[in-house]
């Protein structure tokens, strides 16, 4: 049976019909958001052999229709299918870059891609496939996450359902932890030299005018 914020939360939510994020219900449910994700995570398990379902991200629920499980395959497929035929290979690995190890700035993806990719980001957006938001650590810049259509399209209740998803993603923060190290490592030994540089090119100096 379901709590009394539960059955709150799912009043707001299909009252809402479109995403509503965990901080607007804590604050009209007058609730710790923690508390407000784990009343979700809990209603999700209970829609888990229903016709409806809550999907979720990092910031957002909402309610969507879920498809009896004979039909939701080719469902799947048939959204896949259409997916792959609207959206070039370049803009499906945007994608899947971005579901896989978002929120992320176009910096980041292009530094991955090794190309511009601001065509790909602009067609992802255009088609609710991603979202922009701002950026915690330049608010200069933005970053670019899967939206919950995405997930409903594809049938998903959440990130962590996409395929191989933890191990991909493991990867992914493994790549950044080592470019990091990389780029660490490259400015010690820029500064190094610098100092080098500055220290002998002294003593030359002061050699000459002696």
């Amino acid at each position: 049976m379901n709590t009394i914020i539960q059955q709150q939360i799912e009043a707001l939510l299909l009252l809402s019909g479109d995403p509503l994020s965990y901080s607007k219900i804590s604050t009209i449910l007058s609730k710790k958001e923690e508390l407000i994700k784990e009343e979700i995570s809990q209603l999700q398990k209970g829609y888990e052999q229903k016709g409806i379902r809550i999907i979720t991200n990092e910031t957002h629920a909402q309610f969507a229709t879920a498809p009896a499980e004979e039909i939701q395959t080719a469902l799947r497929r048939l959204l896949k299918k259409d997916l792959h035929e609207e959206l070039t290979p370049a803009t499906t690995e945007v994608l899947a870059i971005i579901a896989y190890r978002g929120p992320m700035t176009r910096a980041e993806i292009e530094t991955i891609r090794g190309v511009s990719s601001s065509s790909q980001i602009r067609k992802l957006l255009l088609r609710k496939l991603i979202e922009r938001i701002p950026n915690p650590f330049d608010l200069r810049s933005y970053q670019y996450r899967i939206t919950l259509d995405m997930l409903k399209h594809f049938g998903y209740n959440s990130l962590e359902q996409l395929p191989n998803y933890e191990e991909l993603a493991k990867k992914g923060m493994m790549l950044e932890e080592k470019n990091d190290e990389e780029k660490n490592t490259k400015t010690q030994n820029q500064q190094q030299k610098g100092k080098f540089d500055n220290k002998f090119g002294n003593e030359g100096k002061e050699k000459q005018l002696s």
